[in-house]
C-alpha cells in the first residue's frame, strides 16, 4: 500500500475509420489512487476527429484530458513539491504533406 504504482490501471482505446475520409480515435484512462505520495483516482478521456479531404491533406481537432479539469498525476517520491499536472485541451490541425499526391 506504501509503492508508488497505482493498484488499478485501465486503458481503453478504439479507432475507427468513418465514411468520407474521416478517423474517430477515442482513448479512456483510469488510474488508481496513491494514498502514500497524495494522489488521488483519476479518469481521463483523450478524442481525435481527423478528416482527409485529400490525400496530401488533413484536418485535425483532438482533446485532452476532457473529463476533469486540472489534477495531479504523479509525483516524485522524494520531492513532494514536483508534480506532473496536465491540463484540459483542446488543439485543431491543419497538416499539409507536399510531394503526397493530392486527389482521393
Amino acid at each position: 500500500m506504501g509503492g508508488v504504482s497505482p493498484e488499478q490501471q485501465l486503458v481503453l482505446r478504439t479507432s475507427v475509420d468513418l465514411p468520407e475520409a474521416v478517423e474517430l480515435d477515442l482513448m479512456g484512462r483510469y488510474v488508481g489512487a496513491l494514498p502514500s505520495i497524495n494522489l488521488d483516482a483519476h479518469l481521463s478521456l483523450d478524442v481525435r476527429l481527423g478528416w482527409s479531404p485529400r490525400t496530401n491533406l488533413e484536418v485535425v481537432v483532438a482533446g485532452h484530458d476532457l473529463l476533469a479539469g486540472q489534477h495531479t498525476e504523479s509525483r516524485v517520491p522524494h520531492l513532494p513539491t514536483q508534480a506532473l499536472d496536465p491540463r484540459r485541451c483542446v488543439r485543431v490541425e491543419l497538416q499539409w504533406r507536399p510531394g503526397v499526391g493530392s486527389t482521393r
